[in-house]
């Protein structure tokens, strides 16, 4: 049951960090434990106390996650006053699993530290970004953020929307795996800072290097450098 409810919780699509996640609950809380804070969250309501939140909120929610559909996050947004409402592809709440690039974008852009790396360019879906205005109703809002310089630790990016392409057909997942190949790291380290098993690492580094047409570790770097993916 441990391991449903973190593949669950997680997403289906997150694999070896489910399980990882469950192994750490197992380790972590006692049974007694795990029974008391879910009896405690499924009988807690703090829906009166959203009103009263006085500083501007950032909501972000995945819309694929089968145990709190979006219409919940559009509703605990329309009760908070000055909030705004981002919804994300994948079927994860864990903000480090699918695009992570975009979250972490929107998350500077309403912190105000993106500074002059971002800017607001083209129209994007109405669905997809969404403001709550004072009187509670959610307005759509037309902005989609590019940034043209470096976020933080992450990168350089060119767009940062769900489904973003990478050059030569590559994925997330397998550019963050070419990154840390790039940077030195072995696969053991790839996959512990990943939270993959190594197998999994390997099968990515064969699916880049067939993409890529690289020979070697050497020339997958070279081509992450000329790419512009470091």
């Amino acid at each position: 049951m441990t391991d449903t409810c973190a593949q669950i919780v997680i997403g289906w699509s997150g694999g070896e960090i489910g399980r990882h996640a469950a192994d750490n609950l197992r380790e972590s809380v006692t049974r007694e434990t795990a029974k008391a804070a879910l009896d405690a969250i499924g009988g807690y309501d703090g829906t009166a106390l959203l009103p009263q939140i006085q500083i501007p909120t950032l909501v972000l929610h995945r819309r694929d996650i089968s145990w709190i559909p979006a219409d919940i996050a559009k509703e605990l947004a329309s009760r908070i006053p000055n909030a705004r409402l981002h919804l994300l592809e994948g079927e994860s709440p864990a903000p480090y699993l699918g695009d992570s690039r975009l979250a972490l974008a929107l998350i500077e852009e309403f912190l105000g530290e993106s500074g002059e790396s971002s800017a607001v360019t083209e129209p994007k879906e109405a669905d997809d970004m969404l403001a709550v205005a004072g009187d509670g109703q959610i307005e759509p809002t037309t902005a989609q953020f590019q940034v043209e310089g470096k976020i933080g630790p992450v990168g350089d990016f060119e767009r940062l929307k769900p489904g973003a392409p990478y050059p030569d057909g590559l994925t997330a997942r397998e550019v963050e795996v070419l990154r840390r190949l790039a940077g030195g790291n072995t696969n053991n380290e790839i996959a512990r800072e990943l939270f993959l098993s190594v197998r999994t690492v390997e099968r990515h580094i064969g699916n880049i290097y067939g993409k890529i047409k690289a020979r070697g570790r050497a020339h997958a770097t070279a081509y992450a450098l000329t790419r512009n993916l470091l």
